[in-house]
């Protein structure tokens, strides 16, 4: 049988041996690239957004010194000092009321961020504003409402802005009882909105947004240009994890995959957010990536192709004459290979065609004179038998002659007669085994008129009976177990004849109580059974069993083992019913 793993299957799995380890090994260095790429990316990101923030942070964290560093100043303090029992103000409350607003509109204007500063003192009920149109009792509700420190404030009409507030004393915040005065900064909110658009510009990948997770939706401060649906979209899902600082999230909108960095704002407690599609960052190494593997696949759709070529081409060729090899090796000299390839291949598969029927033809002769020869050996073994047998019975006569015993050796003579009529006739060499019944019956009945304790008992099925066998296949061997069996046992006297037929295979058994043989003189007589013949050995059982294996094959034959009588069980096979 041909091996699977012949040349053709070697040379395919050799050929994916060499593009497993390329394929690998570019995978690995996608991934290890792709790995790199992103993480430069964030830094890169959270960097850009680190830088800005800081300068929020700075411009924010300057603005709020401004209510701290008034508060310390000496004017301011002794504003806070003055109470009024009457409505009326003299001049130089009028004038430190002045020099209070100068410092205020000096203060706001030495920052590069627009801003607003307020002052509202308790006792005197006065604000003094940067913000001339800032009004007294929207001051008040707006601060109370808020309270002490940064506040996001949305005045509506695009207007916001944050503002810090200080309370003096610092400790106090809420009802204008519990405080002496209130200073108050507040820059507009697009300040941050300027910065976002100086990002934007820089880098126009981006779209940076400030965001106040504690503040809902409604507190988002965008770019120029930035797409507020996708921004409120994108708020909507993610979540930002409030004790980090920064960091990175991935997040997928409209089925498209968003890398999204945040830095919170220290002195606003905000986010800067910013998001790019993975896509457009990751876009090259990603078509370079199915470049190679579209390549890969385009190799391997062309080696296919080429495998189906050798395949068809030379593959195809070699199996079939492998088949057709086998096919001889089995006994079959009639395949011939109809394949004719386009190739160098086809005056092999001629030759071999030619050659196949000049085997057959080689064989049919040889397989003639092969029957012929059979057959002659055939009626050489059966000729074998007959002078043995007739050996035996003449002695008998010269020993009945002897004893002067006139009527045994007229049975004989009788018998004997009867026995060459049948058995000289060998024009047929298979008879049906009623037959063979026959001459074993005439056999037994002239070893009874010398043995007169012989008991014999044959039970042979009717289909059985009408079978065809070869001639004298019984008669030895019930010879043999009366000669070497029952005679040589003074009180055995049992012979046993028996058929069966199971599943197609016929089977005699001869059996008798005679002395029997151990275990290891049975294998031998089976191995001398099996040996060519030599002098050593009588020639009766051999010649049965040779001719049993000649005419039904290797299976077929004899067998023995220990008869429940006592003595040798013999069993007679053949796998198949012969002609009828």
């Amino acid at each position: 049988m041909t091996s699977k793993w012949n040349f053709f299957n070697k040379f395919i799995l050799l050929f994916f041996l060499f593009l497993i380890p390329i394929v690998y090994l570019y995978s690995n260095s996608h991934r290890n690239t792709m790995a790199l790429l992103k993480e430069q990316i964030t830094n890169y990101n959270l960097n850009q957004l680190s830088f800005l923030v800081n300068e929020i942070d700075t411009n924010a964290g300057k603005l709020a010194t401004f209510p701290i560093m008034l508060n310390q100043d000496p004017d301011i303090r002794e504003f806070q000092s003055y109470f009024l029992s009457s409505k009326l103000l003299d001049l130089d409350q009028i004038d430190m009321i002045q020099r209070v607003e100068t410092k205020l509109v000096l203060q706001s204007t030495s920052s590069v961020w627009p801003n607003e500063l307020s002052l509202y003192s308790t006792s005197l009920d006065l604000l003094i504003s940067t913000n001339t149109m800032n009004n007294k009792q929207a001051f008040l509700k707006e601060v109370m409402t808020h309270g002490q420190g940064w506040n996001f404030i949305d005045k509506g009409k695009k207007r916001a802005v944050f503002s810090y507030t200080l309370f003096d004393p610092f400790h106090k915040a809420g009802g204008t009882e519990e405080t002496d005065f209130i200073l108050e900064m507040q820059f507009p909110a697009s300040n941050i909105e300027h910065l976002l658009n100086r990002y934007k510009v820089e880098d126009g990948n981006q779209d940076p947004f400030f965001y106040s997770p504690s503040s809902g939706s409604d507190s988002i401060l965008y770019n120029g240009s930035s797409d507020r649906g996708k921004v409120r979209a994108l708020i909507a899902d993610i979540s930002i994890p409030q004790n980090r600082e920064k960091g990175e999230l991935t997040h997928t909108l409209d089925d498209k995959k968003y890398k999204v960095f945040y830095v919170k704002s220290k002195q606003l407690g905000w986010y800067l957010v910013d998001y790019i599609p993975e896509a457009e960052v990751l876009g090259p190494i990603i078509k370079n990536r199915d470049i190679f593997y579209s390549s890969t696949g385009l190799l391997m759709l062309l080696v296919i192709v080429a495998i189906t070529f050798i395949y068809r081409q030379v593959k195809l060729p070699i199996q079939q004459l492998v088949y057709a090899v086998n096919r001889i090796k089995n006994g079959d000299f009639s395949y011939r290979i109809s394949i004719r390839p386009k190739s160098e291949f086809r005056f092999l598969l001629e030759r071999y065609n030619y050659m196949a029927m000049q085997i057959e033809q080689l064989i049919e002769n040889v397989y003639k004179e092969k029957i012929h020869s059979r057959e002659a050996v055939l009626k050489q073994l059966q000729s074998q038998i007959n002078p043995h047998f007739l050996y035996n019975c003449l002695a008998y006569i010269n020993s009945m002659a002897k004893l002067q015993d006139h009527d045994a050796v007229i049975a004989m003579s009788y018998h004997l007669s009867k026995y060459y009529r049948k058995t000289t006739r060998v024009e047929n060499q298979t008879i049906p085994l009623q037959e063979e019944l026959d001459l074993v019956h005439s056999y037994l009945e002239i070893y009874k008129l010398r043995m007169n304790r012989l008991e014999y008992r044959i039970d042979i099925p009717d289909a059985m009976r009408r079978l065809s066998i070869p001639r004298l296949i019984l008669q030895p061997v019930v010879e043999n177990a009366i000669i070497h069996g029952i005679e040589q046992k003074k009180n055995s006297s049992m012979l046993r004849i028996r058929g069966e037929i199971e599943g197609g295979i016929c089977l005699i058994h001869v059996e008798e109580d005679g002395f029997g043989l151990t275990d290891d003189e049975m294998e031998r007589l089976a191995e001398k059974l099996r040996a060519p013949l030599n002098e050593e050995m009588g020639c009766g059982l051999w010649n049965v069993h040779q001719r049993l294996i000649i005419k039904y094959g290797e299976s077929s034959g004899l067998s023995f083992s220990r008869s429940e009588l006592g003595g040798l069980h013999v069993v007679i096979r053949w796998d198949e019913p012969g002609e009828s």
